[in-house]
């Protein structure tokens, strides 16, 4: 976050044909059962300002987009995801930056709880847009996929997407934390 890299953007790309993932998605999320791996055939991880714009993901055999913790304004607009093995776009933060995170379903000891408001870092997505998208037939190979997968960020939007034909969640906010997320005018 010190040195981030700035203002790249992919535009008009073409993504093919990525090896698939599913042995590989392990990592439990926060207050879920579900797991995920950090890799994908666009990673952002210690960006600001950049976006993937009107690009083709085709039968990319994991994630298409996956934000890994600390990024500011990742934008991915315009872009038709198809086929993913996994994830269309996942933005998914540190589990060190929740105050008392569970990486379980179940109880929960309240007597050692952190009730202190807000994220312990900063190590997460946050202020990121995915627009005018149409995702498709994600979740090819892995189980616990979303076209847009949310998970320990903040002020996450997601407008005008088309998103259909999807084995799970259209869109999954995993757990909310510090929330902000914004879905609007979407078609699920």
């Amino acid at each position: 976050k010190e040195k981030p890299a700035q203002f790249v953007e992919l535009r008009g790309l073409t993504f093919r044909h990525a090896a698939r993932t599913f042995m590989d998605n392990k990592e439990p999320l926060n207050r879920s059962d579900w797991t995920i791996y950090r890799g994908g055939a666009v990673v952002f991880n210690g960006a600001a300002d950049c976006a993937v714009a009107d690009c083709t993901f085709d039968q990319v055999g994991g994630n298409t987009i996956f934000v890994n913790n600390w990024n500011r304004r990742i934008a991915v607009r315009g872009c038709l995801i198809k086929e993913s093995g996994a994830n269309g776009v996942a933005f998914v933060g540190d589990p060190k930056a929740v105050r008392s995170p569970l990486l379980r379903y179940g109880p929960q000891n309240y007597q050692t709880l952190d009730r202190t408001p807000g994220p312990l870092t900063d190590n997460f997505p946050a202020d990121c847009l995915v627009e005018d998208c149409l995702i498709t037939r994600t979740g090819r190979d892995e189980k616990q996929t979303a076209p847009v997968q949310i998970s320990m960020s903040q002020d996450i939007t997601v407008r005008h997407c088309s998103i259909y034909g999807v084995p799970r969640a259209g869109i999954n906010i995993s757990e909310g934390n510090w929330g902000g997320h914004r879905i609007e005018f979407c078609d699920v």
